[in-house]
């Protein structure tokens, strides 16, 4: 040592003794640490699962505390400290160590963690803390083993429950330790391709499950109307779930899907309502009102009185209401679209299905004679169902008179029909035409012979420039001794238009008379009411009660007004 460094010492050495005289009542810091377990259970593991848990190494005092040795003093055992502690936690601070757990086999494992301090007193300063668990196989339990499921193959507008089948496929843990789920998937059987409308009705990403907790998985079958159903409509796939239980680590669930053809809608054609034409006379003034029928007047419940048990029983002139609803339906719940139509009706009759197009329509009795009625509905596949109601119109009168006319596109025609009455009880003088006795569009429902209505004649159809081209009268009883004429009067006719052939069809207590025509086309002049006046037929109930008869007159007036038929009697 030179001189200088020597007196550098010296002078340290008498500083450092001037100033700190201390005496025995002055107390050193001495490191401590904290309060440490004796043991830290990690419980029950799954075998290729890891847990972690943590200790807290507490420097108690104002010293800093130097960790002189932290390590599992056992080799090959499934403990371990996640990272090294520092070498020192400072004066009154934490240090927080990580454990885990991951056992490799289904065993009870145990280790001793050793912490090893400067802490002077010996009871802290080296501890042993014991680390145990168990290793354990997560257990899985998958049901129902098989899956059946059944559908209707459906368009996207059906609403039918039957056009989709789920059902749920239920992963449960059975074990004492959590259960690692890595995939549930469908897939197709074999490496195929998977049928489409086959699918999860939720996704189900990677989870675990708690010893106890299950999982819900649904399947949802739900096939489309375009689907090919191949041969018998059945297909299969599987349902693939992998865990982490070493017994099962795939389990696959067959899945057999079958597939119905969608079917054709049903349908169905009710009688909503039937209404005909009331006539009320008020000092002259015709008044035209609409009154519902019966039900008993148009259900045939027997063969009796002409009608067919299960036809509907109706007259002319008559409105029948029909009705799709409830009984058209689409089994699968698709939306129906629905045509109307008469695909069979009388050769004189003009009826037609209005609207034609809507669950509801109307049609209108214009002749005697048999009406078939038909719907036809189809979904949004086009298939088709069709149902035909039978309209029978007999008259249950004893004189049913009808009056039907071709008009050419160009001509402009209207027809009225007379009924007249010229002989019967209590009739002094013949009814002429346009007079009390005569039944037409002026005198729709006349009082004839006895009191009430039976033996007065009604008109029910009245062409008043429709196009519909048909008129027609009925009288409900004709008593024995009476005699009528049929008359046909050209009441408006473009002038110049070619002539028009009228025909009269005459139904007599069921018995049918005619077809009578004129022996020449009518006309008039083109002023209303100045047309031809045909006289047509005359119509005669025997006074004997025996068969009435119906013989054609032919004679034509031409150019006849009300006028000129003379003073009414």
């Amino acid at each position: 040592m030179n001189r200088s460094m020597l007196r550098l010492a010296l002078l340290v050495t008498a500083l450092g003794g001037a100033a700190c005289d201390c005496g025995s009542s002055v107390a050193v810091v001495k490191p401590a640490l904290g309060e440490l377990p004796d043991e830290l259970p990690f419980g029950l593991v799954a075998v290729g699962d890891t847990l972690s848990q943590t200790i807290q190494l507490r420097a108690m005092t104002g010293a800093e505390l130097k960790l002189v040795s932290v390590r599992i003093e056992e080799s090959d055992v499934p403990f371990s400290l996640d990272a090294a502690p520092p070498e020192v936690i400072e004066p009154l601070g934490t240090v927080e160590l990580s454990l885990t757990f991951a056992p490799t086999a289904v065993e009870t494992y145990s280790a001793t963690l050793l912490v090893q301090t400067d802490d002077p007193e010996p009871t802290r300063g080296t501890r042993r803390i014991l680390l145990s668990g168990s290793g354990k196989s997560p257990q899985i339990a998958v049901t129902p083993e098989r899956l059946t499921l059944s559908a209707i193959a459906c368009p996207p507008t059906a609403t039918s429950p039957r056009c989709s089948h789920t059902e749920e496929v239920t992963i449960e843990n059975i074990g004492e330790v959590r259960l690692s789920l890595d995939k549930v998937q469908l897939a197709a059987k074999e490496g195929g391709t998977l049928v489409p409308g086959l699918a999860l009705a939720r996704e189900v990403s990677a989870t675990t499950l708690e010893p106890g907790q299950t999982l819900k998985v649904p399947v949802r079958w739900k096939p489309a109307a375009t689907l090919d159903l191949g041969v018998d409509g059945n297909f299969e796939a599987e349902l693939r779930v992998a865990s982490n239980d070493p017994a099962k680590p795939g389990i696959v669930v067959p899945i057999a899907a079958h597939a119905d053809p969608n079917g054709p809608p049903v349908a169905c054609a009710q009688v909503l309502e039937i209404t005909r034409r009331a006539y009320v006379v008020n000092n002259g003034q015709v008044t035209v009102s609409t009154v519902g029928v019966p039900a008993s007047e148009y259900t045939c419940a027997s063969a009796a009185d002409q009608c067919t048990p299960g036809e509907i029983q109706v007259r002319p002139g008559m409105t029948v209401k029909l009705t799709s609803a409830p009984c058209s339906e689409d089994p699968e719940g698709d939306t129906l679209s629905y045509v109307w139509s008469i695909p069979t009706k009388p050769t004189d009759s003009r009826a037609k299905a209005s609207p034609d197009a809507l669950k509801e329509t109307a049609i209108e009795i214009d002749a005697v004679g048999r009406y078939e009625a038909r719907l036809t509905v189809r979904d949004s596949l086009n298939l088709a169902a069709s149902a035909d109601l039978v309209l029978n119109a007999i008259p249950r009168d004893d004189i049913s008179v009808q009056l039907s006319w071709a008009d050419a596109p160009a001509q402009s025609a209207d027809l009225d029909l007379h009924l007249v009455l010229t002989e019967g009880p209590g009739v002094a003088v013949p009814g002429s035409p346009f007079c009390e006795l005569d039944c037409f569009w002026q005198n729709p429902m006349p009082a004839w012979m006895d009191p009430g209505p039976n033996d007065d004649p009604r008109l029910l159809l009245d062409d008043q420039g429709s196009k519909a081209q048909l008129e027609s009268i009925t009288l409900s009883a004709a008593p024995a001794g009476s005699r009528y004429r049929v008359f046909v009067h050209d009441y408006e006719h473009t002038s110049g238009a070619a002539g028009v052939t009228p025909q009269i069809s005459i139904r007599l207590k069921g018995a049918t008379f005619g077809p009578f025509s004129p022996g020449a086309p009518l006309s008039g002049p083109g002023t209303r009411g100045t047309g031809d006046l045909w006289a047509a037929a005359e119509i005669v109930f025997p006074a004997d009660g025996s068969a009435p008869t119906a013989t054609a007159l032919g004679s034509i007036a031409l150019g006849v007004t009300a006028s000129d038929v003379g003073v009414c009697p």
